[in-house]
């Protein structure tokens, strides 16, 4: 690749990296800040990340200051999670936090700890040593296995990110948008490919090219989020419209069903069953488990299991106040637990404390 061009691209690149971090901190601003805001933000840090480190590869700075591109396979492993998972929030705004949230970053915290312990925390002489073995086998270096391996993630990623849009293409309202966010999704996959196979290929124009794409997808997203503040806002109030229209709660008293659900809990107990299931607790109200299911989610954006055992933690604590010296575990059994390791998991998940640290801090 001519010395100009490489100039102008790797330039390109290094604002594009500028704007995307700049783009990042405004999600930061509102006073008020949704799950999206913290996605996109991270999502738009680590595109930051990856054009900085690309740019650096192209001027190949990477040959004398390694360190320049730390953090470059760990961003491209986040990318996929994050844009899967930003979508999902931005169509399903009300459904709650997929509860294996975590398990979406256990490939980019390993490839992180990686990077940093391999790479990072390496000598200067040992980090030049390790890029210029790497540049001279590509693709029979051992660092070609995580490159790889971010690939083949990203594709699964993408794939299903198209499967969340294709279910509500349909919806003619809101098409604009999803064929917006396709076109930017296909442009995405793009530029990976064409980045991976132009750096383990050693083809310098695809590799110019894919991170180029990439610097123009932050370009327009600039320009679209200027221009269309609200662009996205048609599709998640679209789709919250057709699912109500679909919702299994028509015709349900939602204020006698609260009500009651309420009795059920705090005056009868239910919950002190430790066998006591969905089915069991809709045939107790009257209505279906799927109705109770799309009641305790939409409405009190919680699950079945989440709201018993709020009610359940929620009387252990009263039983503690009122007889500081009594067994925890038999406590534990006595309001519906059947499991000392669920029980002691949840207590600390909710009160930031274990059951025997509660305690102690009732007897001081």
């Amino acid at each position: 690749m001519q010395v100009w061009g490489r100039d102008i691209v790797s330039t390109f690149i290094y604002f594009t990296a500028g704007l995307s971090f700049l783009m990042a901190l405004q999600k930061l601003v509102p006073v008020k800040r949704r799950i999206e805001n913290y996605l996109i933000f991270i999502l738009y840090l680590a595109l930051a990340f990856i054009l900085f480190a690309l740019a650096n590869v192209l001027l190949e700075r990477e040959r004398e200051l390694p360190v320049c591109i730390f953090l470059l396979l760990t961003a491209f492993s986040l990318i996929g999670p994050l844009t899967v998972l930003y979508t999902h929030a931005l169509i399903y705004p009300e459904t709650p936090k997929d509860k294996h949230l975590k398990y979406h970053f256990i490939l980019p915290f390993v490839i992180f700890g990686g990077e940093f312990i391999f790479f990072f925390l390496q000598s200067l002489k040992t980090q030049q040593e390790a890029i210029a073995a790497f540049l001279a086998n590509r693709l029979g270096h051992p660092f070609a296995v995580p490159v790889l391996l971010t690939t083949v993630t990203s594709t699964v990623y993408f794939f299903y990110r198209y499967r969340v849009l294709f279910q509500v293409f349909e919806v003619r309202e809101i098409r604009k948008q999803i064929i917006f966010i396709l076109i930017l999704a296909s442009i995405s996959a793009t530029a990976l490919y064409s980045v991976v196979l132009g750096f383990l290929f050693a083809l310098d124009y695809v590799f110019a090219i894919g991170a180029a794409l990439i610097g123009g997808v932050i370009i327009t997203l600039f320009f679209a989020a200027a221009r269309y503040p609200d662009f996205f806002g048609p599709l998640s109030r679209e789709v919250l419209k057709r699912k109500y229209e679909k919702s299994l709660l028509n015709g349900v008293d939602l204020v006698l069903l609260q009500n009651r659900l309420t009795e059920f809990m705090r005056v009868k107990k239910l919950y002190h069953n430790p066998v006591l299931g969905l089915k069991t607790l809709a045939k107790e109200l009257g209505i279906h488990p799927n109705q109770l299911s799309e009641f305790l989610s939409q409405k009190l954006h919680t699950n079945f299991a989440g709201y018993v055992n709020q009610f359940r933690i929620e009387e252990v604590c009263q039983l503690l106040k009122e007889n500081p010296d009594q067994d925890i575990l038999t406590t534990c059994f006595f309001v519906g637990f059947n499991s000392k390791s669920t029980f002691n998991d949840l207590f600390k998940k909710t009160m930031g404390v274990t059951p025997s640290e509660y305690r102690d801090s009732l007897k001081k």
